[in-house]
């Protein structure tokens, strides 16, 4: 009877002091026209330098449009959530560049070229605590995030610098679409972890058991 009763216990401690993260996955899926955050699954998306776009002529509906420079379009993107959290994914669709390669003083002499043009920056406050750069070209699809992405406050995936040379000619020096950013939340607290509904009663019930197994040995 004593090592069921401890085993209970211990049962029930576990549930009290067990605190998963919350996962939640933004997909873009109720992204409007021309709007300044969006939030989706307990993540606040905040677009940075423009307004995103759910109806321009390069999207898919559910996914947020990035440009670099020369539209509305944010540059970037900064994801946050009620506490700190753990960047784990996010699918990136590239769509092309208009960055140009030019011999000197010959605009006709020019080709579109591709960079590092992706640049994804975890912050914990203040501090960049990680950073991911890397060609859309060459990496695209899933994205996965490094051990180094954990204890954000916040997220942001945008665009890197681009090279000194060429120029953008007044359009993006490249775009892309992102879609289903994975993070993994804060814990919940232990007041948020529902107990059972017949806990209160077994509880009642070992309590009475144990005070008959006092009485039968005294």
């Amino acid at each position: 009877m004593r090592s069921t009763t401890l085993s209970l216990s211990a049962f029930a401690a576990s549930l009290l002091l067990a605190s998963p993260g919350q996962a939640a996955t933004m997909t873009f899926s109720e992204l409007e026209f021309l709007s300044t955050s969006y939030f989706e699954d307990g993540i606040v998306a905040t677009a940075g330098l423009g307004q995103f776009n759910g109806e321009g002529d390069y999207d898919d509906e559910g996914t947020a449009h990035l440009d670099d420079g020369g539209t509305p379009n944010p540059a970037f993107v900064t994801f946050t959530m009620g506490g700190p959290f753990t960047a784990k994914s996010f699918d990136l669709i590239p769509l092309g560049f208009a960055f140009y390669d030019c011999e000197p003083g010959d605009d006709d002499d020019c080709e579109p070229t591709s960079f590092a043009n992706v640049k994804v920056t975890g912050f914990n406050g203040g501090a960049e605590v990680a950073s991911l750069i890397f060609d859309m070209s060459t990496s695209f699809g899933e994205i996965l995030f490094s051990d180094a992405f954990t204890n954000l406050t916040s997220l942001v995936i945008g665009f890197a610098d681009h090279p000194d040379f060429g120029y953008c000619d007044g359009a993006p020096c490249s775009h892309f679409r992102i879609d289903n950013v994975v993070l993994d939340g804060p814990p919940a607290t232990p007041a948020e972890v529902p107990l059972p509904a017949a806990l209160p009663l077994l509880a009642a019930g070992l309590g009475v058991i144990a005070v008959a197994g006092r009485r039968r040995r005294a």
